[in-house]
C-alpha cells in the first residue's frame, strides 16, 4: 500500500511540474529584456537525463522533471529547478531558484562581487550549496 501511494505521489509531482512548466510564457531561444542585452532560454525536460550545458553567460538555464543530473560549464544568468530528484553543478550563475522535492544545486563561484547568489528555495529536502 505504501508503494502505491509513493507512485501516486509521484505520478501527481510529474502531472504538476508537467503543467507548470506549460504555463510558462517563454520557450527557448532569445528575448530582449529590461536588462538591455539578450537572454538565452536553455530548457531541459525529462526523466533521468544527464546533459552538459556550456554556458556564456547570458543563459537562463530551466531544469523540470524528475532525476536529471546536470553540468553547467561556464557562467549563466539564473538557474530554475522544478520537479523531484535533480542534481545540478555549475560553475558560475547569479541566481537560482528551485522547488519541489529532494533538488540539489551545487555552485563553485556566484557572478556577483561578493560572491554570494540570489537563491529561493521552497518545497521538501531541496538545497543550494556552494562547493569547491
Amino acid at each position: 500500500m505504501r508503494k502505491i501511494k509513493f507512485i501516486i505521489g509521484v505520478f501527481a509531482l510529474v502531472l504538476t511540474v508537467t503543467a507548470y512548466a506549460a504555463n510558462r510564457t517563454y520557450s527557448s531561444g532569445l528575448y530582449h529584456t529590461d536588462d538591455s542585452f539578450q537572454k538565452e532560454y536553455i530548457e531541459v525536460n525529462g526523466v533521468e537525463v544527464k546533459k552538459t550545458i556550456n554556458a556564456t553567460g547570458k543563459e537562463i538555464i530551466l531544469i523540470n522533471g524528475v532525476n536529471n543530473d546536470i553540468t553547467i560549464t561556464g557562467t549563466c544568468q539564473e538557474i530554475i529547478v522544478a520537479g523531484s530528484g535533480h542534481r545540478v553543478n555549475a560553475e558560475e550563475v547569479r541566481s537560482i531558484k528551485v522547488e519541489g522535492t529532494n533538488n540539489t544545486v551545487y555552485y563553485k563561484r556566484a557572478t556577483a562581487s561578493d560572491g554570494r547568489i540570489v537563491s529561493s528555495v521552497s518545497g521538501v529536502d531541496n538545497a543550494v550549496e556552494r562547493s569547491n
